[in-house]
């Protein structure tokens, strides 16, 4: 069960990232269509997100078993305030909440690109305490990339790229 898990969220990080890449497309080029399609959902979108990244860290933990380690239980203190915020936002039609949750997904964006980068070995571990699990052991990795802080990553990348808007 795990494994066909770790394969259908490994997919839809694929997916994500290439959503991310046709909305950073859409607005170098100002594709109006795309643009206004996602400005009227904007809170819907991200809020799909923040629940299958909070879904997904919960089922790794929960059913899966494996133990977050700090830089990962960073990253959830950035993602879970999320659902909140949106869900709110929603309810109030309230399109105010982007700059919060454009803010709370670039700092999830640097911890969880800091912790893929640890785990590919390109940078070092000077966050990781040595009284929790290690920051760079890697419970799976899926088409070669994937791993949970890759799928962190791409989620906050794809909320920091919804919530952008013109005049930020």
């Amino acid at each position: 069960m795990i494994n066909s898990v770790n394969f259908i969220l490994s997919a839809f990080t694929i997916i994500a990232q290439i959503a991310v890449l046709f909305l950073v497309i859409a607005k170098i080029t100002k594709n109006n269509f795309v643009l206004n399609f996602v400005s009227k959902r904007v809170s819907e979108l991200s809020l799909l997100v923040v629940l299958g990244g909070v879904i997904g860290s919960l089922f790794y933990s929960q059913v899966a078993g494996y133990v977050p380690c700090e830089l990962c239980w960073w990253g959830r203190i950035f993602l879970y305030p999320q659902i909140v915020i949106l869900s709110i936002a929603l309810i109030k039609k309230d399109l105010t909440v982007t700059k919060y949750i454009k803010a709370l997904s670039i700092a999830g964006l640097i911890i969880t690109g800091y912790h893929s980068l640890l785990q590919m070995g390109l940078v070092p571990s000077v966050i990781c305490g040595a009284t929790s699990i290690s920051c760079a052991q890697r419970y799976f990795i899926t088409f070669g990339y994937i791993t949970l802080p890759m799928m962190g990553f791409t989620a906050f990348l794809l909320l920091t790229i919804l919530n952008w808007k013109k005049n930020d």
